[in-house]
C-alpha cells in the first residue's frame, strides 16, 4: 500500500549549538521539509518575520534571549497557527509547565526522538 506523504512544512530550527541546529535541519530537509536555522533568539525572530514558519523547534536555554522569551514573541507576532516545539535537556514537570506557559505546544527532551517528531509534524 502506498502511504500518503505528509505535506511539506516550513520549519525554523533554533539552537545556539550550531552543529545540533544544522543536523536537525538537514534531517528535516531529507524528510522533504523546508528547514531554516537560527543560532540565537534575535536571529530566530528576524527569520520568522522574513518567512513565517509553520513549525519552530526552539531550544529553551540559549545565551541572551531565552527560548521562552522567543516563544512568547513568536506567539505575539504569528498567533496560534505556528506549532512551537521546545527542545531542551530539561524534562521535569516544572520545565514542561514553564514551556506551556510561554506558549509552546510540545516539549521534547534532547536528544530528540525523530520518530516522535515525525508524528508531530504529520499531525
Amino acid at each position: 500500500m502506498i502511504q500518503a506523504r505528509a505535506p511539506v512544512k516550513r520549519i525554523l530550527v533554533v539552537d545556539d549549538n550550531e552543529d545540533v541546529a544544522n543536523c536537525i535541519a538537514e534531517v528535516l530537509r531529507l524528510m522533504g521539509h523546508e528547514a531554516h536555522v537560527a543560532f540565537n533568539g534575535r536571529a530566530a525572530l528576524d527569520r520568522a518575520a522574513q518567512a513565517p514558519p509553520e513549525v519552530v523547534l526552539l531550544d529553551i536555554v540559549m545565551p541572551g534571549m531565552s527560548g521562552l522569551e522567543v516563544a512568547r514573541q513568536i506567539r505575539l507576532q504569528h498567533g496560534p497557527s505556528v506549532l512551537l516545539i521546545a527542545t531542551t535537556a530539561f524534562g521535569q514537570d516544572a520545565d514542561r509547565q514553564m514551556s506551556r506557559e510561554a506558549g509552546f505546544d510540545q516539549h521534547l527532551v534532547k536528544p530528540i526522538d525523530m520518530k516522535h517528531l515525525t508524528k508531530l509534524l504529520e499531525g
